[in-house]
């Protein structure tokens, strides 16, 4: 048998990216074990190895998603008689959304980030208050006009919109909501795009 023969030739293709193949699983199983933690079966921090393949093959999920604790929006419709309707189109498994199907609730994170960021004036909320208390501090400021650009706008009218904090981790026990406000403000917010 020579290399010219057809069948030497697929064997040692299908050898070259079998080796190929176990290299490189080899390199990521690797670099997933350098960026865990340390443990008590393995102390890895300070080692060159674990820097330099960290710094070549970074394995953080925290490139994917955002972390858990930061601010969000929660926007609610203020109407002429002093109620609040929530509009906010999250869980995305709601029917509406035909349980996930659609993706047009994913629109309004930016567009509540967009007006959050243009706000000027925001009223302090109290963590130990609740969201009536916090309404009632928001209701004295003066009513902010703001510009709602969005595409697919879904925040209009007269609002009022919340910066949220999660609960710490180690306090859930103690609170009925997984989120408290830190600050409101009123908006009008225009649309344009209607």
């Amino acid at each position: 048998m020579t290399l010219n023969d057809p069948s030497q030739r697929s064997r040692t293709a299908v050898l070259a990216g079998v080796i190929s193949l176990a290299l490189f699983g080899a390199f990521f199983a690797l670099t997933i074990f350098y960026a865990m933690p340390s443990n008590v079966l393995a102390v890895k921090e300070g080692e060159p190895l674990r820097r330099t393949l960290v710094s070549v093959a970074p394995q953080a999920w925290a490139f994917f998603t955002k972390p858990p604790n930061d601010p969000e929006f929660a926007v609610y419709q203020l109407r002429d008689d002093g109620s609040v309707e929530s509009l906010m189109q999250t869980p995305q498994t709601r029917p509406e959304n035909y349980f996930g199907l659609s993706r047009k609730q994913r629109s309004q994170g930016p567009e509540l980030g967009v007006i959050g960021n243009t706000i000027k004036e925001w009223a302090d909320c109290s963590p130990d208050g609740g969201r009536q208390e916090c309404l009632e501090r928001v209701r004295s400021l003066e009513t902010q006009i703001v510009d709602n650009d969005s595409p697919v706008a879904s925040v209009c009218g007269r609002i009022v919109i919340f910066q949220t904090k999660a609960v710490p981790w180690a306090y859930r026990e103690f609170e009925s909501e997984a989120r408290f406000d830190v600050k409101g403000a009123v908006v009008d917010s225009r649309c344009k795009a209607r």
